[in-house]
C-alpha cells in the first residue's frame, strides 16, 4: 500500500485545488498525461505534481465510477481503485445503521479508514468514528468528509490498537487484502490486520463488519461457526464477502448471497439439503457467483424445478422453457456428448 507524504498532502488540499482542477480538465478534454504531466512541472514542484497528476486521473475514474461528489474531491490512484463502490458501500453502510444504538453519540465506527469512502457512507446514517493509520490518507479522509457536510470524525491510530474505544458501538473494518509484496491474501490470517486481531480490539463493539477477500473459504480457520457471511456481487462479478458478527448479524442467518446494484438477497440459516443429480435437460443453470459462494444454488434452483448436473458442480440443470431467475443464466443445450475429444470433433464436424 503507498505511504503518502502528509507534508505533500496537505499543501495540495490547502494550495493545489486549482491544480488538480485544471490537470483534470486537461484529462477529461484527452490531452495525454505526459502533456499534463510536464505543464504541472513547469508550475509547481516535482512532489507536489506527481500527488497532483495522480489526484487527477484518480478523480477522472471516481467520476466515471459514480463516486458521489467525485469532481470535489482530492483522491489517490491507489486509493480509488481499493475504495468500495457507492453501491457496495451504500449496502455495508446500511446494515450497519440497522444495528446501531441511535442513543449513543457516536455509534459507528469505521476503522482502515483509508480516505473515507465507506465512512461518508455510514455517516448518513449517523456520527462515524474513522481510524486510519496513514496521516496522508486521514487527512484526505477528513477532507472528504468536510466536502460532503457530513459528520465523520478521524483518528491517525492504529486499526487495532487502544487509542480508540469500541464499546456500544458498530464497527466496520476493511483489511488490507495484500501482503507487503502485493500478493493476494489467501486466508483470514493474511488480512492486515488479521481477522483475528481485530476480533481481539473489539471485543467490547455490539457488532462488526469486516470486509475480507470474496474467496475466503468455509474450512478457514479464523472464520468460525457464528455470525453471517454476506457474498456481494456487482454487476455480475463477485467483489467482497463481509463478515456479520454480534449485533451486525441477521439472527439465524449463516450465509447470504446479494446481487448490487439491484439491492436482490437471498439466505440460508444452516447446510441446506442438495438437489437430486438428474439427466442434463434443455436448459444449463449457471448461478451467480454469490449464491455459489454462499452454498444457495440448490435453494434458488429448487423452485425453477431444477436438479444437479453432478453431485460436487454447482451447475443446475432444467426441462422445458428457459426459467427466468436474476439468480442464475440459462444455457440452451444443443446436445450430451461422451466426454471423449474423438465425438467432440465428431459432432462439431456434423453440425
Amino acid at each position: 500500500m503507498e505511504t503518502l507524504d502528509p507534508a505533500v498532502v496537505a499543501w495540495v488540499l490547502e494550495h493545489g485545488r486549482e491544480h488538480v482542477d485544471d490537470a483534470t480538465t486537461m484529462l477529461g478534454e484527452g490531452h495525454d498525461v505526459l502533456v499534463v504531466a510536464t505543464r504541472l512541472r513547469g508550475s509547481i514542484d516535482p512532489a507536489h505534481a506527481a500527488f497532483v497528476l495522480s489526484a487527477a486521473v484518480a478523480r477522472t475514474k471516481a467520476v466515471a465510477a459514480g463516486v458521489p461528489f467525485a469532481e470535489r474531491l482530492v483522491l489517490t490512484r491507489e486509493a480509488q481503485e481499493q475504495a468500495s463502490h457507492p453501491s457496495v458501500a451504500a449496502w455495508r453502510a446500511g446494515r450497519a445503521a440497522a444495528a446501531m444504538d441511535v442513543t449513543l453519540g457516536r455509534p459507528l465506527q469505521d476503522r482502515c479508514a483509508g480516505t473515507g469512502a465507506d465512512a461518508v457512507a455510514m455517516a448518513a446514517h449517523a456520527p462515524v468514528t474513522a481510524v486510519e493509520q496513514d496521516e496522508g490518507r486521514a487527512l484526505l479522509a477528513r477532507d472528504r468528509a468536510a466536502v460532503l457536510g457530513v459528520d465523520v470524525e478521524v483518528h491517525v491510530a492504529d486499526a487495532v490498537g487502544p487509542a480508540v474505544d469500541a464499546t456500544g458501538t458498530i464497527v466496520h473494518v476493511d483489511p488490507d487484502r495484500r501482503d507487503a509484496q502485493g500478493r493476494r491474501a489467501r486466508t483470514l490470517a493474511d488480512h492486515s490486520p488479521s481477522v483475528a486481531a481485530i476480533r481481539a480490539a473489539t471485543t467490547s463493539a455490539r457488532g462488526r463488519l469486516v470486509t475480507v477477500m470474496p474467496g475466503v473459504a468455509w474450512a478457514d480457520p479464523e472464520l468460525g461457526t457464528h455470525g453471517e457471511v454476506a457474498f456481494l456481487q456487482l454487476h455480475g462479478r463477485l467483489v467482497e464477502a463481509v463478515l456479520c458478527e454480534g449485533e451486525a448479524a441477521e439472527v439465524g442467518v449463516r450465509a447470504r448471497a446479494v446481487l448490487l446494484p439491484e439491492g436482490l438477497e437471498a439466505t440460508r440459516a444452516g447446510d441446506v439439503e442438495d438437489l437430486p443429480v438428474g439427466a442434463i435437460g434443455d436448459n444449463l443453470l449457471v448461478p451467480a457467483v454469490a449464491a455459489t459462494r454462499a452454498r444457495l444454488q440448490d435453494v434458488l434452483g429448487e423452485p425453477l424445478g431444477a436438479r444437479r448436473v453432478a453431485r460436487r458442480r454447482a451447475l443446475l440443470t432444467s426441462d422445458g422453457p428457459p426459467p427466468s431467475s436474476p439468480w442464475f443464466r440459462s444455457e440452451a443445450v444443443l446436445a450430451v456428448l461422451p466426454g471423449r475429444p474423438k465425438a467432440l470433433r465428431a459432432w462439431l464436424r456434423d453440425q
